[in-house]
Parts: C-alpha cells; sequence; structure tokens
C-alpha cells in the first residue's frame, strides 16, 4: 500500500460481537510525500485477503465477489438492536429485514424462466417494491431504479455480476424483453424506447421499437 514511512495510530475494542482494530494513518510520510489513493479499496482488500491467509482469520470475500449488496452499517444496527428489544420483549416481533435485503429477495423471487418485463414489474408490485424508468429527453429508458418502505435504489447499487438488478442484469438473468407482447399488456398511453444491447436479449428487435410499461 506504500504506509511504510507514515505515522499512523490505531486503537481496539471489543465492546462488540468480536474484536475490533481500526487503523488511522496520514498520506504524507516522513518524506514530504503523498501515497497515492489510486485504487486504494481495491488494493486494500487484496491486502486483507492475504492476512487472513497469513493470520488464520476468518476469510471474507472482496467486495466485487458478493453478488447482493448488503445492508449499510447504520442498518445493520438498527436490526441488531431491535432484535435485541424483541428477545428483552421490548417488541412483538423481530426487526424487518432492511430495504436493500427486501428488494433483493423480491426481485430474485419474481424471476422466472422466460418472464417478460410487464409481468415482472407487476409481480414486483405485488410483493410492495415499485419501479421507476429513468429517461432521456428522447424517452430512451436508461436506468431502472427500485423502491420500498420509503426508500429508493438505483439499479446499479443493488447487486452484481449474476444478481444484477439493472436492465442488462435483468436481461443477462432472463427477464424477456419482448416488446410487441409488453406493448400489448400494457393499459398506459406513454411510449417508452429501451435500449439494451441485442446481443444479450434476442426479443429485442431494434434499438427504435417502442414499449409501454406501467
Amino acid at each position: 500500500m506504500g504506509f511504510e514511512k507514515n505515522l499512523y495510530f490505531a486503537a481496539s475494542h471489543n465492546d462488540c460481537n468480536h474484536f475490533h482494530l481500526h487503523i488511522a494513518a496520514s498520506r504524507i510520510n516522513i518524506d514530504g510525500e503523498c501515497v497515492s489513493d489510486w485504487y486504494d479499496k481495491r488494493r486494500l482488500e487484496k491486502v486483507l485477503r492475504n492476512l487472513e491467509i497469513q493470520f488464520n482469520l476468518t476469510p471474507v470475500p472482496c467486495s466485487w465477489e458478493v453478488e447482493k449488496t448488503a445492508p449499510t452499517t447504520g442498518q445493520k444496527r438498527r436490526m441488531f438492536r431491535e432484535n435485541q428489544e424483541f428477545e428483552l420483549g421490548l417488541r412483538d416481533k423481530p426487526a424487518d429485514k432492511s430495504a436493500v435485503e427486501k428488494i433483493q429477495d423480491v426481485i430474485d423471487t419474481a424471476i422466472q424462466p422466460r418472464i417478460g418485463f410487464a409481468e415482472f414489474i407487476e409481480k414486483l408490485k405485488a410483493a410492495d417494491v415499485e419501479t421507476s424508468l429513468k429517461l432521456s429527453d428522447e424517452g430512451i429508458i436508461q436506468g431502472i431504479s427500485y423502491s420500498t418502505d420509503g426508500v429508493s435504489f438505483a439499479g446499479g447499487k443493488l447487486g452484481r455480476n449474476l444478481k444484477a438488478c439493472t436492465l442488462e442484469g435483468l436481461a443477462m438473468r432472463g427477464i424477456k424483453f419482448d416488446l410487441e407482447r409488453d406493448a400489448h399488456n400494457s393499459n398506459k398511453d406513454e411510449k417508452l424506447e429501451i435500449v439494451l444491447d441485442p446481443n444479450i436479449n434476442s426479443p429485442i428487435r431494434s434499438k427504435t421499437s417502442q414499449i409501454e410499461f406501467d
């Protein structure tokens, strides 16, 4: 990482469910040079994986290997606190899943072999997950977002690899963007255009085909 000549401060604590060690280091070394932060998170994760092997620690996958987006630290603390309250009889039910977990679970359940995009949207809606499409000035769909419990997430923030939730990701996971069928099944008057790589999903016939969505 390049911090061999840098001042640092380390603090440990064990007031949670496992031992924690925090390290804060100056990027300016004793020679007055600044340590590069180029891809520092990715490089740091590789260093951590090597340390886990070297000291026989519990292995943790790198962020780019995790297919589902995890709850934030704040969401985890909320669920931990509410579960403690449930165990103490202060709540009548355990903590609910975080919004990010709910949405990804609903998407996983909704995706079935050869399901169409319009039907997929309806299944999400029935499970209290709303969708919103981002449009260009020309009416071309540029992205999709999901929301539940008043919390919204862009498709690009949910899952990755085989669990991607972007339009491209949905296509790779088997969602069929059959423009003629989806337009026929829709009751809305607004006409939109969808642009996807035709090599990913064969039912897309051209970049100027139109489709109606909820």
